[in-house]
């Protein structure tokens, strides 16, 4: 409560000088019912503001650990991507080192290569066999 509130709820004005014993017991225990209820309030205002922080937190750290799930998940999945780019890649490059050897391959294959055996067309025999 601000100080305004406290001097206007407050049971009387603070004792004179002159004050009795009866009106200074009275004043005081007056000003003390008011200082306990004040702090009951408190004390209940607190507790209320305290469950609602523990709610916050238990809600946060749920989140938290959802995301480190998620966070988990994910890494797991980027080095499994990563696993498959790997392998792809070396299938990919060996599959050119085949082609590279397989196409230099080639030219030499037809260099080698023995003649066909097209029938010659100049048949100059009377059986008509042909060379």
């Amino acid at each position: 409560m601000a100080l305004s509130e406290d001097s206007a709820s407050s049971p009387g004005p603070p004792l004179r000088d002159g004050a009795s014993l009866e009106e200074e017991l009275a004043y005081y225990k007056a000003e003390y019912e008011r200082l306990e209820v004040e702090l009951q309030e408190f004390q209940a205002s607190s507790r209320e503001l305290e469950a609602e922080l523990e709610k916050d937190v238990d809600a946060a750290e749920k989140r938290e650990r959802q995301l480190q799930e998620k966070a988990e998940g994910l890494q797991y999945e980027v080095g499994e991507w990563k696993v498959s780019l790997h392998v792809r890649k070396s299938r990919n490059n060996s599959d050119a080192r085949g082609r590279r050897n397989t196409s230099s391959l080639n030219p030499r294959r037809t260099m080698f290569r023995p003649p066909s055996r097209k029938k010659s067309r100049l048949c100059a025999t009377p059986t008509g066999l042909c060379i």
